[in-house]
């Protein structure tokens, strides 16, 4: 929704330099590829078990999901950056 958004709001927001939208809608198209990608190889289950016995280990899910966040940041700082000049 992230990237469908900052696309809506370039045209509409024609005072801010177009490129700032661009990266951040970029960035948030990357956390989507992730969270993808995390869910094709976790794929949900019907009834997880998230409590402090559960057993789930996946250092290929954590690889991924700090990728996410990284981009998410990222993303975050484009927006704080589009922020400051409205």
């Amino acid at each position: 929704m992230a990237v469908a958004f900052l696309k809506e709001a370039k045209p509409r927001l024609s005072g801010l330099p177009g490129e700032l939208l661009d990266e951040a809608a970029a960035h948030y198209g990357v956390v989507c590829d992730h969270v993808r990608a995390l869910r094709e190889l976790h794929p949900e289950r019907e009834e997880p078990d998230w409590g402090p016995d559960s057993t789930f280990s996946s250092p290929e899910a954590a690889a991924i999901v700090r990728l996410a966040a990284a981009a998410d940041a990222a993303g975050l700082a484009r927006l704080q950056q589009i922020v400051d000049l409205l």
